[in-house]
């Protein structure tokens, strides 16, 4: 089974990653989720990122015992020469904080493996380090949010240097997001350094290697005009702030598991949205309004099912299968079986009832089809 890391942000107050628990359940019965936990700014949150405390409390211990607060020109010094200290200082802290996310990460993972990637705030800088300095660093779908990398983050020169480093990124882009803002105020001051703003504006564009999508709703007009697909996607979110894509696990839901499926989650919440129409005619025994149901999903073309129909899909799996054979009564009762279990699967993620985890595996267009094929055939 695939692995899933999710990476957290900033803990404030002993707080460190509380979406990963929820986002984590919707992953489980299609991955391997693996939570990295790192304490490095567990409790001061934002201000450990930019200096070291125990070198201000230090500095301060000091100068209560040597009482040179009375020299005001010297006691100036000294704070300038404190500040710039603990600066430097904090840069020691985020390389030990990636040292350790490495660390996690390797001991999870078997040699050859690329995991796929969730990452929030603090966890997309550490991400993207990672990515430049490292060469052995190996992931397949990667999801930012809260991005606090710069817009201008050299993904190109990553790429060249190392074709291995990453498969596709979904950043998700939240208009209103602060934090991001913030984020490169200090990196222009120069107390933050590497940091940057493109959870709130995006990567910059370009040609066939970044592209902007204005909503998470929207299909990709330029990948669907010029394959193939740009590597890197800003997906927006107007109204959207630094945590919200954390909200409800249904945004994991709706576009992050089919995005690490590789199926372009508009299309998907298509199919899915078909195949619980055709359910309940099936069960309300509506044949008419079933018939142009299944007629839709059999004959429109799918990308998940490279570029070909439902049906044609079908006939190929079941012309490999050992007892297989394409007819069109077999295939219709491949695809009542598919909606049958993907309307299960949409039941069994809600309720979590028994065996509801094998049953939400059906959620994946191709696992239904192959688990509809085998009980046919059986």
């Amino acid at each position: 089974m695939r692995v899933v890391l999710t990476i957290h942000g900033i803990g404030v107050f002993g707080g460190r990653g509380p979406w990963q628990a929820p986002i984590g359940r919707v992953l489980a019965p299609h991955f391997r989720c693996v939570t990295i936990k790192y304490s490095h700014y567990r409790w001061l949150g934002f201000f450990s990122a930019v200096l070291e405390p125990r070198i201000i409390l230090l500095g301060l211990a000091i100068l209560f015992v040597t009482r040179r607060w009375h020299g005001i020109p010297h006691l100036w010094t000294w704070i300038i020469g404190l500040f710039v200290i603990s600066c430097i200082a904090a840069q020691f802290r985020h390389r030990k904080a990636l040292s350790h996310l490495l660390t996690e990460s390797s001991h999870e993972l078997p040699l050859g493996f690329k995991p796929h990637v969730i990452a929030h705030s603090m966890g997309t800088k550490l991400l993207g380090t990672a990515l430049k300095e490292y060469p052995q660093v190996r992931l397949g779908s990667v999801v930012l949010t809260g991005c606090v990398l710069p817009a201008n983050y050299p993904w190109r020169h990553v790429r060249s240097t190392n074709p291995r480093a990453f498969e596709r990124v979904r950043n998700e882009v939240a208009s209103k997001d602060l934090v991001p803002l913030l984020a490169r105020a200090g990196h222009r001051l120069g107390i933050l350094r590497g940091y940057g703003n493109a959870g709130r504006v995006g990567f910059d564009a370009a040609t066939n290697f970044v592209h902007t999508m204005g909503s998470p709703n929207k299909v990709c007009g330029q990948c669907a005009a010029a394959p193939p697909p740009a590597p890197i996607h800003n997906v927006t979110s107007a109204h959207g702030t630094h945590s919200s894509a954390f909200a409800t696990s249904e945004f994991a839901a709706y576009y992050w598991l089919p995005f690490f499926w590789n199926i372009d989650p508009v299309e998907y919440s298509d199919f899915l949205e078909l195949c619980l129409d055709a359910n309940e005619h099936y069960e309300n025994r509506n044949w008419p309004q079933l018939r142009v149901a299944e007629e839709e999903l059999l004959h429109s073309e799918w990308r998940w099912a490279a570029g070909s129909t439902l049906e044609s899909h079908i006939q190929l799996y079941l012309s490999k299968h050992p007892r297989g054979w394409a007819n069109t009564s077999v295939v219709a009762l491949v695809l009542q079986k598919m909606y049958v279990d993907i309307a299960a699967a949409s039941k069994a993620y809600r309720d979590h009832g028994e065996d509801w985890q094998r049953k939400v595996a059906a959620l994946h267009p191709v696992v239904a089809m192959i688990g509809a094929i085998d009980v046919i055939l059986r």
